[in-house]
């Protein structure tokens, strides 16, 4: 279980039937290699969508913790890139975040190609097949056709 946690945040927090189980007393007996990549996985887990920082290089992408409250940049401790905190993006010295085009081109092209935004966590969500329910990856469920959350009794 702490394995598949470790790789799907969705199996988080760990469950036997509906009962969440501790992690404490369950990691004595995890390896201290594994144990270490499921604490950050139940670290980012934790921490609510919208609030979550991830290193903007698409090599990287590494979870950076929740946006803190005080710093507007961050850097990545594994490839030194500086984040900007208000829009989670490459920091951008001297631009504001409305300014930064590339996220602009991004909405634009999902608004163009019909893609929906996550209502929760922002994310954009692409349909590909299946039913208008969909879960994001943020666990939030919402109607593709017109983004509310949970089920839509129109375009169900």
């Amino acid at each position: 279980m702490v394995e598949l946690g470790s790789r799907d945040e969705q199996l988080l927090p760990l469950r036997c039937c509906t009962s969440i189980l501790p992690v404490g007393p369950l990691l004595k007996f995890v390896p201290r290699k594994q144990r270490a990549t499921f604490l950050e996985k139940f670290r980012e887990a934790s921490t609510p969508p919208p609030q979550r920082v991830y290193c903007p290089k698409a090599s990287c992408s590494t979870f950076l913790g929740e946006t803190p409250k005080c710093a507007n940049k961050l850097t990545c401790s594994k490839c030194k890139t500086r984040v900007c905190t208000k829009c989670k993006n490459a920091a951008h010295p001297g631009n504001d975040c409305e300014q930064n085009t590339l996220e602009l081109q991004v909405r634009e092209l999902a608004e163009k190609k019909r893609w929906q935004t996550c209502p929760r966590c922002k994310a954009i969500v692409e349909r590909i097949s299946g039913c208008n329910y969909v879960v994001c990856r943020c666990g939030a469920t919402f109607c593709y056709k017109c983004g509310t959350r949970g089920p839509c009794l129109f375009h169900g």
